[in-house]
């Protein structure tokens, strides 16, 4: 299995999510804030559909219309729809404080486990 990093941290705007490739499909990305030149996520999420789509449509509803206060992003490309869950799901994990209430639901279809030990999440 191949592990790709995420990017650069980009500010969250227009002109920023339009530098995004069409090209992307399969990805992540995470919403957050710098504090003292560190980058903090504070939402995550996935596309299987088209990244830049997915995080201009989430940059809509939670930051323009909406009434939250993230500043950057970053985003990683992946190659599946299976590892987009698996990293949204490790970065459910692995970040403290998200926005992101529920753990990620699997892709509809599918039969995918949380890759991370230890957790018990079976959507049914």
């Amino acid at each position: 299995m191949i592990i790709t990093r995420y990017g650069n941290v980009n500010p969250l705007n227009e002109t920023e999510i339009n530098s995004v490739s069409d090209d992307i499909i399969y990805g992540n990305y995470q919403f957050g804030v710098m504090r003292d030149g560190v980058f903090i996520p504070k939402y995550i999420g996935r596309s299987v559909s088209g990244l830049k789509i997915e995080i201009r449509q989430q940059w809509t509803n939670k930051v323009v219309n909406g009434n939250k206060r993230y500043t950057h992003f970053r985003y990683k490309k992946v190659m599946s729809i299976k590892a987009a869950f698996e990293q949204e799901c490790r970065d459910f994990h692995d970040f403290k404080g998200l926005d992101n209430i529920y753990h990620p639901a699997k892709p509809a279809g599918t039969d995918y486990a949380c890759p991370v030990n230890g957790c018990n999440y079976d959507e049914e």
